[in-house]
């Protein structure tokens, strides 16, 4: 329960951080369901935005420890225990591979050809930003600034056309795994279920 509270607090802090991106023509997507090569939902997406600049496929950690960054893998080591420690070898593996998924669902129809994946910690990343093989990670409070700094790739007028490309894609036919609470305030600061026209922008 503890480990949900806090992935769930991750959510929620990188859903207020990105709320005033609205105001400037960005669409702001949660928690939306993955899916699976038979393509059954199994999973979540924490948040995807879409932007002049592109689609980016944001998950949050909210970890118990400092984070730093080898190769692929991240290292989680927890304050004043040297030997308490671990990694999270798959992560990038799986952040690439859901931001592939989306991809291959939404790009015959919206020509969009790359979705960037993002690694956004709420927990100590004393590196800030680091660019990986295709995946960025990097600390909350640099999130909005980097969203901001990525060139435009795409007109204004196609990122209405490629947000609802997504919802339609993953409809969010499943419960919520923040909870009521959770899932009603995401639902303020952004767009949780896709139902209706998108106005997350």
């Amino acid at each position: 329960i503890e480990n949900w509270n806090t992935g769930a607090e991750g959510e929620l802090h990188t859903a207020r951080a990105l709320a005033p991106l609205r105001r400037a023509g960005y669409v702001l997507l949660h928690d939306l369901p993955d899916r699976q090569t038979n393509s059954r939902a199994v999973g979540n997406l924490d948040h995807v935005v879409v932007s002049r600049a592109g689609v980016f496929l944001l998950d949050s950690k909210n970890l118990g420890g400092e984070a730093s960054i080898h190769g692929d893998t991240v290292h989680l080591q927890r304050r004043d225990i040297d030997d308490d420690s671990y990694d999270l070898s798959l992560l990038a593996k799986g952040m690439r591979g859901r931001a592939a998924r989306l991809q291959e669902d939404i790009g015959a129809q919206t020509g969009v050809r790359f979705i960037q994946p993002v690694v956004v910690f709420w927990n100590p990343f004393p590196a800030g930003l680091v660019d990986g093989e295709n995946i960025t990670f990097l600390h909350g409070e640099r999130l909005v600034a980097w969203l901001q700094q990525q060139p435009e790739q795409m007109p204004g007028s196609a990122v209405e056309e490629v947000a609802r490309a997504i919802t339609d894609a993953r409809p969010c036919e499943h419960r919520s795994r923040l909870g009521t609470a959770a899932s009603a305030l995401l639902e303020r600061l952004g767009r949780r279920a896709p139902t209706g026209s998108i106005t997350g922008a």
